[in-house]
């Protein structure tokens, strides 16, 4: 089987990323011959008006080249759904929705949700779905016209082997971290709930910091961290890193005392299975699809309860045979997740698609 896989090449973000890791996996089987498709055109970085107007003018442009040389097309991202509208494609088209955050929560703004129209019109254009969470596929339901028997949820992996090899223990002195600290790793947007970490460090044993991992996101979201922290009195508490290389963070990952991850809304949410894979305990979010990938492995907590995060950290803290006990059913967990068996369901998938086409 052809499969015509669209791809831009960058990685570093969690879509990028998905795509490479998925494009890979499938490229190991041997009854599929996988096409990368790269729209041309101009690199310009416009906060939404790229994801959502210039991208897909690219794509539409790179598609009036696809033709029967292959069997199916896939899109790795929502995003490149809105390049499909009035479009009628000589193949099938499979389109993969991480999330729809602008549509099902108030953290977009009026800019971005009128673009997000779009997107669901394409995606009402596409002749098969994949849903990475069973909750991402609720939300595809709810918000368009596309029945049921469309979305097919497939959960994607991370890759275990990334993590494997971690810089020096004592390179966590060149950010001032001393142990034991909390991590979070990702994005320092509104939805990512970090405030409700600084409400409980206040009021964790003194020996406890927080560390930070990633880029903020922008300055807006930068600045208005930094101001909660400073609200919140914990300013010496609190180690922002940036982005660090991937043996920095494999350290960061292996040394600390627990991964936290309160965000309100996630599409799936890879760092906690990040964190698992290397046996450190995770205290999340009871909401959305956070539940569905970490399963009874992690400590689930009510994201706007600072009282629940401060005693999962001081239950853990208290008792050696749970937080061990938490640890190893972490790497469990992790171990369920695999890209072989993405690929496998997306072929399985791709299989479907094309007989009944």
């Amino acid at each position: 089987m052809k499969v015509g896989f669209l791809t831009d090449g960058q990685t570093g973000g969690g879509i990028p990323n998905f795509a490479k890791e998925l494009s890979e996996s499938i490229s190991q089987f041997e009854a599929v011959d996988l096409k990368p498709i790269s729209p041309s055109g101009p690199n310009i970085e416009i906060p939404i008006f790229t994801s959502y107007v210039l991208t897909p003018r690219k794509i539409r442009k790179t598609l009036r080249n696809v033709d029967e040389d292959v069997d199916i097309l896939h899109l790795p991202s929502q995003f490149d759904a809105a390049a499909l509208i009035g479009y009628d494609l000589p193949v099938p088209v499979i389109v993969t929705v991480h999330d729809l955050i602008p549509v099902v929560t108030n953290y977009g703004n009026m800019f971005l949700s009128h673009y997000t129209e779009r997107v669901l019109r394409g995606l009402e254009s596409a002749d098969s779905i994949v849903s990475i969470s069973n909750h991402t596929k609720m939300d595809i339901l709810d918000s368009t016209n596309i029945s049921e028997e469309t979305v097919h949820t497939i959960y994607p992996s991370i890759d275990k082997d990334k993590y494997t090899k971690a810089a020096p223990l004592d390179a966590l002195a060149e950010f001032e971290i001393e142990r034991p600290y909390l991590l979070y790793v990702g994005t320092q947007a509104p939805r990512k709930n970090l405030e409700v970490i600084f409400r409980a460090l206040d009021r964790l044993p003194d020996e406890f910091s927080v560390v930070l991992a990633g880029s903020p996101g922008n300055p807006i979201q930068k600045f208005r961290i930094k101001r909660q922290i400073k609200r919140y009195g914990v300013v010496e508490k609190v180690k922002l890193t940036g982005h660090v290389s991937i043996e920095m963070l494999s350290r960061l990952y292996q040394s600390a005392f627990a991964f936290t991850f309160p965000s309100k809304y996630e599409g799936f949410g890879r760092p906690p299975l990040e964190a698992m894979s290397v046996g450190t305990p995770v205290i999340c979010a009871n909401t959305t699809s956070i539940p569905e990938v970490v399963g009874d492995a992690a400590i689930l907590c009510d994201p706007d309860d600072e009282h629940e995060w401060i005693e999962a950290v001081r239950s853990l803290f208290a008792n050696k045979a749970e937080y061990d006990n938490l640890s190893e059913a972490g790497r469990r967990q992790a171990k369920s997740f695999s890209w072989e068996q993405t690929a496998q369901k997306t072929i399985e998938l791709y299989d479907e698609i094309v007989e009944g086409y």
